[in-house]
């Protein structure tokens, strides 16, 4: 099953957040249960990470042409992934690119630590619907991901969201998950500022060194073992 990619006038509305009423837990969306194959794996189209350095600002710009992820589902709202980044370089200001790797990685290869990634609601702007994001942190502690880049070690700590996008109604086995940017060079940001999720309104923002203004983007094409719903 062929999943449509949406417009980016749709995409720029599904990311605003809008002054509306927060919905009930009721309201959120959810996996279809029972699910008896839990397993899903995704590939990852070109992914870009910027890392603010210091307070100039300066920054660290990784680029990783691959990437892959597997997982599972462990409730209605919650899964399991670790992704896998391959062949990362990064770049800092005029500075000589030069490959990024996890500790004890070569190769370029960047592992993020356990995460856990909780479905939520993006509320749309006014007159659209709201759309399905799923938030993704650590399993356990702060830290995302840990890396070195040229004379940089580097512990990503945080959290961030995408537009969980796939069939708006039945059953599917594909779908894709979208990490945006708005902005560019020193105004970039992350889209999604804010996801309703079980536990309530979380902002989430990756960070390093207490410094909040690290992005993530790229998009994720999922294929789960066995058909899934969200309803």
């Amino acid at each position: 099953m062929k999943v449509a990619r949406l417009s980016t006038v749709v995409l720029v509305a599904l990311f605003a957040i809008g002054a509306s009423v927060t919905p009930s837990a009721s309201a959120l969306p959810k996996f279809g249960l029972p699910i008896t194959k839990k397993g899903f794996t995704a590939l990852t189209l070109t992914s870009v990470i910027r890392v603010q350095t210091s307070a100039e600002p300066s920054f660290l710009v990784i680029t990783c042409p691959r990437g892959q992820l597997t997982g599972s589902i462990l409730d209605d709202d919650e899964v399991l992934t670790m992704v896998r980044f391959s062949s990362c370089t990064g770049r800092e200001g005029e500075e000589a690119p030069c490959e990024v790797n996890s500790k004890g990685l070569t190769g370029g290869l960047i592992l993020t630590e356990l995460l856990r990634g909780l479905l939520g609601l993006l509320q749309g702007l006014p007159g659209l619907p709201p759309g399905v994001g799923i938030l993704f942190e650590a399993q356990t502690g702060h830290v995302y991901a840990q890396f070195k880049s040229c004379t940089l070690e580097i512990a990503l700590e945080g959290s961030v969201a995408g537009l969980f996008v796939s069939p708006t109604t039945g059953k599917f086995q594909t779908a894709k998950i979208i990490f945006s940017v708005t902005g560019a060079g020193l105004t970039t940001k992350q889209a999604i500022k804010e996801i309703l999720v079980l536990r309530g309104l979380v902002k989430p923002k990756l960070s390093w060194l207490g410094v909040t203004t690290s992005t993530e983007q790229t998009e994720e094409d999922v294929t789960f073992e066995e058909a899934v719903e969200v309803i």
